[in-house]
Order: C-alpha cells, then sequence, then structure tokens
C-alpha cells in the first residue's frame, strides 16, 4: 500500500521542495530535501539527513510543550522526507493589515508566549517571520517551517531570532510594527524567565548590527 501521495507544488526553497498531497487518506504537506549538485555527495547527504531528522525532532517537541505546530505524520529519513499536518489557514504576512488592532496585539501575545516556550526548551525556529505564521480560524496561530530550526543552549542564538523577528516586521510591517512587537514581547516575557537577559543581548545585536552598518557607509 503506498503510504504518501504527490499532488501540486506548494512551494520550492533553496533546501526542499513542498508540495500538497495525502498520506493514506489524509490531506498533507510533503517536504523533500532535494540534492545541492556543489556539495560534495557524501556530505550532502549528511547535511540533508542531519536537517531532516532535526526538523521532525523540533516538530514532535514542540507540539509536547503545547506550541501548535502540523503534526508529524511520517518521517523518511532514506528520501529526507517529512509528511506533516496540512494546516487550512492563512499566512499571518499576507492578512496583518486586514486585522484591527486589538485582535493582531492579541495575537501577537499568542506568539510571543509560543517563542518563549520555544526559547525555554532550547528550541529555535530560525526563521521566524510572519510567513512562517498560519491563523486557523478560530483555533488560533499555527507555527510552520522549522527547516532552519536548531536545538541549542546559545542564549545568543535566541537573541538573534529576537532581533531579526523584529528587524523583518520594520520591513514588512512598519505600520504594525509597535502594536506587534510590543505585544510579542509582553508573551515572550510570560512564558520565559530569562526573557530579559535574551532581550538585553538583543538589544546589543542590535547596537552592534548599527555600528558595522556606520562603518560600512563611511567608507
Amino acid at each position: 500500500m503506498k503510504l504518501i501521495h504527490l499532488g501540486s507544488v506548494i512551494s520550492v526553497g533553496a533546501e526542499a521542495v513542498i508540495y500538497k498531497g495525502y498520506f493514506i487518506d489524509r490531506e498533507a504537506v510533503i517536504k523533500k530535501r532535494v540534492r545541492k549538485k556543489y556539495r560534495n555527495p557524501l556530505l550532502d547527504k549528511r547535511i540533508r539527513l542531519l536537517r531532516t531528522r532535526r526538523e521532525a525532532i523540533i516538530l514532535v517537541r514542540a507540539r509536547s510543550i503545547g506550541v501548535p505546530v502540523p503534526i508529524l505524520y511520517y518521517l523518511d529519513l532514506s528520501d529526507y522526507t517529512i509528511v506533516m499536518e496540512h494546516i487550512d489557514g492563512e499566512l499571518l504576512r499576507e492578512i496583518v493589515d486586514e486585522i484591527h488592532d486589538e485582535k493582531l496585539s492579541k495575537l501577537s501575545e499568542q506568539l510571543g508566549k509560543f517563542i518563549g516556550l520555544l526559547h525555554g526548551n532550547k528550541i529555535v525556529h530560525g526563521d521566524l517571520t510572519t510567513s512562517n505564521v498560519m491563523l486557523k480560524d478560530d483555533e488560533g496561530l499555527y507555527l510552520i517551517d522549522f527547516g532552519l530550526g536548531n536545538i541549542t543552549y546559545d542564549i545568543e542564538e535566541y537573541a538573534t531570532e529576537i532581533h531579526l523577528f523584529k528587524r523583518a516586521l520594520k520591513a514588512s510591517h512598519p505600520d504594525k510594527f509597535n502594536t506587534i512587537f510590543k505585544s510579542f514581547i509582553r508573551g515572550y516575557r510570560s512564558t520565559y524567565p530569562k526573557a530579559d537577559s535574551v532581550l538585553e543581548r538583543a538589544s546589543t545585536i542590535e547596537l552592534r548590527g548599527r555600528y558595522i552598518e556606520k562603518n560600512r557607509r563611511r567608507k
């Protein structure tokens, strides 16, 4: 019996091709990591294996601590493939401007709580933007695409995640930045006891970036 049925291509990324399809009789998303021809074949296999396994582990751990992510249905390490739940929702990036500030504030605080839970359990998302957050009807937010995620004890990685999220918000949603980020930080602090240390480090990273950019412009 064939378990996986590939359908249409959802997206083609730098690391993987993502399909909409079915796992047995369930609608699913299938992510296949593709070979990079410029890499040594043995190294390429090892990288794809490690990243596929790590992403699967993160999905399972995230759900176990109460962070809404797609359910992992199936893992095929021999084919570098992850099969997961299809979330029938909308990308937050595409609907931010349609959401009134009160609701957006609540959703942003919810997102902050989820990231606080992840960081408190040594998980970084790796690509935290509103393009990787989905809103599913009345069920709230889901985090998707942990392809660049990591399991780490390094506070610098947590701080970098916050810094890059802040920068992405300013670029993508400048008019909504204050509403989103202030509420996000409130939620983050509520679930992560070491939040202030991370935020202080994030500020240091931001200042470091400004200093480098300032010197670059002088040259």
